[in-house]
């Protein structure tokens, strides 16, 4: 195991994109860590969501649920009881104040 350098960071990072160009295979990648596409420049694309993804620039059959360059999801709806001692700890929940 190596230490916590910027160069073993990038090893493990980067070794999706470099077991895909070791296999000849075209690779698309998504960075996890915010501002860190520069890192991936071995990448054939880079992009930033697997939203972004267009399947028709790789020769594949777009997704079939798009509407004009937009994924419909239904609305999610949260609800619950309002917990007294929310952000200090609450006796209900069991978190201690």
């Amino acid at each position: 195991s190596c230490p916590v350098t910027t160069i073993c960071e990038r090893t493990i990072l980067l070794s999706g994109v470099t077991a895909g160009k070791a296999a000849e295979m075209e690779v698309v990648a998504v960075p996890s860590l915010p501002k860190q596409s520069h890192l991936y420049t071995a990448a054939d694309e880079v992009i930033n969501s697997l939203l972004d993804l267009q399947l028709e620039k790789w020769g594949l059959p777009p997704f079939a649920d798009w509407v004009e360059r937009t994924l419909p999801v239904d609305p999610w709806y949260i609800g619950g009881p309002v917990i007294k001692g929310f952000g200090r700890g609450s006796k209900v929940l069991g978190i201690p104040t």
